[in-house]
């Protein structure tokens, strides 16, 4: 019964993301509220009373009514709760129209999700964060608190291609609470700091910043923090039937007059700073502003430009493509270098007017929150994932865990002082099978104890060692595989589960000896340790001559070609020259 009404419910949660995923709501008509479980209730009732406040700012009557009816209504939805539900809650609520504009309802929608909740409210930026005006100044979040009725952001619409402009219609000032909080940093050295859940534009569209890896590309605005080099006395002649703001120095430069001047003119400057060597993101910048334009502004001064070469571009002709045809995107992509953890206070957030719900913050360009429900994470919630149960055997120890997705819970682990693992196995050699000590010596691994030190390889940095045994045990098998190899010449005896070292397409991996089959590459050591205290031995003095009969020659040589031994090797092998044995 439990398991046919949790599928009962999760339907309804689906058919539920389906209906709102198409809804949209008039600037930031719309409220995601996401409250993790440990969340006091009168927290969150805090500071939506906070919120209701600072939306009494809002300009549009309409738009003013419609923020705080939707915050008025989640509030009172919050008061039947004494405490969080176990997994959290999440309540969408805003106005939305039944029959065209002008027909908005405050509807509210509320949800135990199936899984704990792990973020909390909205997404924000640190307050530091500094957000580019439409004077082409800018102001940090802090600074904005006490100005932002009376500012506008600048935004872009990337459906048209253009920078536009629209008023701040809400500010947040949020305690961080139990969200975390990353700074990134692109390959500029621009860099942002933000809470894991906060949008950034990207090839792949709005992609969150705990979804972002290194490398990854991120849209930035391409003229501030682009200044490499110093270009002295230089005159920028450049075009706009608007007011333009260019980045020199690392800031903006806002344009205070215009004066008539033919567009030719401008496309004659950009050829004289190409010859001088002017850098080409330098033009490339400028010239799109200079096509098809009456108006020009000239400044002359100090001007820094990024480390790119002209010689990308060296003709005129290719130039003028650039000024007459314009920029595909005024835009640039930056890869991710680093995204790591900083705490701290609080966290603040803005929400726009416009219909483009983005601004761009510390050159970034980002989301603000409430023009459609955020559905992402009660989506992430319903993905199936299969659960397995683990068990994990060492010598001494037992693990119990459960797998569900990437987390792994480990619900008990069991020690003893009995080695169990290889005597389950079976995993044994034979009681002749020979093995090296650390001082060199030979001895049958029958011989060895706990504590004996023995020559071994360690895979984690592929070197041959020294390393203690642990425990030795004797069983009697029921049978013997003999593993045989045939350069060099081995011979070993062991049970059929006894696993060797092979060589695959993958790399190097286990086999059981009983899988082993003819031609099958395993491995072996090419040589051994140097012992730490060396056998000498004593050789032959060499005015001492030795005769060996016919006889004794062929049976000794009957002996080395029985180990695959060349007359070299053997040589090496005993420390004599070839003539000696030859």
């Amino acid at each position: 019964m439990s398991t046919k009404r949790d599928s009962v419910r999760l339907y309804k949660i689906r058919k539920l993301i389906s209906e709102l995923s198409s809804k949209e709501g008039r600037g930031t008509e719309l409220i995601s509220l996401y409250v993790p479980p440990k969340k006091p209730v009168h927290e969150v009732i805090s500071n939506l009373r906070d919120e209701w406040g600072t939306a009494g700012n809002i300009k549009s009557d309409t738009t003013r009514n419609h923020v705080q009816d939707a915050l008025v209504k989640t509030m009172q939805r919050l008061k039947l709760y004494k405490t969080t539900p176990e997994n959290g809650l999440v309540i969408f609520c805003g106005a939305l129209p039944t029959n065209g504009p002008g027909s908005e309802v405050v509807t509210i929608h509320e949800i135990v999700p199936p899984k704990p909740v792990s973020t909390y409210l909205y997404m924000c930026l640190s307050p530091g964060t500094r957000i580019l005006l439409r004077d082409g100044t800018e102001k940090t979040m802090e600074e904005l608190k006490s100005c932002w009725v009376d500012e506008s952001v600048v935004s872009y619409d990337k459906e048209k291609g253009k920078f536009v402009s629209g008023p701040i219609r809400r500010y947040l000032d949020i305690p961080i609470g139990e969200r975390k909080t990353y700074r990134l940093t692109a390959e500029s050295g621009r860099e942002i700091i933000a809470t894991e859940d906060h949008p950034f534009y990207t090839p792949r569209g709005w992609v969150r910043l705990g979804q972002l890896r290194r490398g990854d590309l991120v849209c930035v605005l391409p003229l501030p923090g682009l200044a490499r080099e110093k270009v002295n006395n230089r005159a920028f002649k450049y075009s706009s039937k608007k007011m333009l703001k260019a980045a020199l120095r690392g800031e903006y430069l806002r344009i205070k007059s215009v004066l008539r001047e033919e567009a030719k003119k401008g496309l004659t400057r950009a050829r004289e700073m190409q010859s001088s060597g002017t850098k080409e993101k330098e033009i490339s910048d400028f010239l799109p502003l200079l096509q098809g334009t009456t108006a020009g502004q000239s400044f002359q001064g100090l001007v820094k430009a990024p480390l790119v070469s002209i010689a990308k571009l060296p003709r005129f002709d290719q130039w003028l493509k650039i000024a007459n045809g314009g920029l595909a995107e005024p835009l640039l992509w930056e890869s991710v270098i680093s995204i790591e953890r900083v705490e701290i206070p609080e966290v603040r957030d803005l929400a726009l007017e416009d219909g483009n719900h983005s601004f761009f913050a510390n050159g970034f360009l980002v989301h603000n929150c409430d023009d459609h429900y955020h559905l992402e994470w009660l989506k992430d919630m319903l993905k199936e994932e299969k659960v397995y149960g683990i068990i994990s055997i060492d010598s001494t120890e037992a693990g119990l865990g459960i797998l569900s997705g990437d987390r792994l819970e480990v619900v008990d682990v069991i020690t003893s002082g009995v080695s169990g693992k290889t005597r389950k196995g079976g995993q044994c050699v034979s009681s002749d099978t020979i093995v090296q000590l650390e001082d060199g010596r030979l001895v049958p691994v029958s011989r060895l104890s706990p504590g004996s030190r023995i020559a071994s390889y360690n895979f984690s940095n592929h070197t041959q060692g020294i390393y203690e045994c642990a425990d030795t045990f004797t069983l009697i098998p029921k049978e013997y595989c003999q593993v045989e190899t045939v350069n060099p010449k081995l011979t070993i005896n062991v049970t059929g589960e006894h696993r060797f070292f092979t060589l695959t397409d993958g790399g190097v991996s286990t086999i059981e000896a009983s899988g082993l089959g003819r031609g099958d590459r395993i491995l072996v050591s090419r040589s051994l340790p140097e012992p730490a205290n060396p056998v000498l031995w004593t050789r032959f003095p060499a005015n001492y001559t030795y005769t060996v009969s016919l006889e004794g020659r062929e049976s000794l040589k009957a002996m080395r070609l029985e180990r695959g031994l060349s007359q070299p090797r053997l040589a090496a092998m005993l420390g004599l020259h070839q003539s000696e044995i030859s």
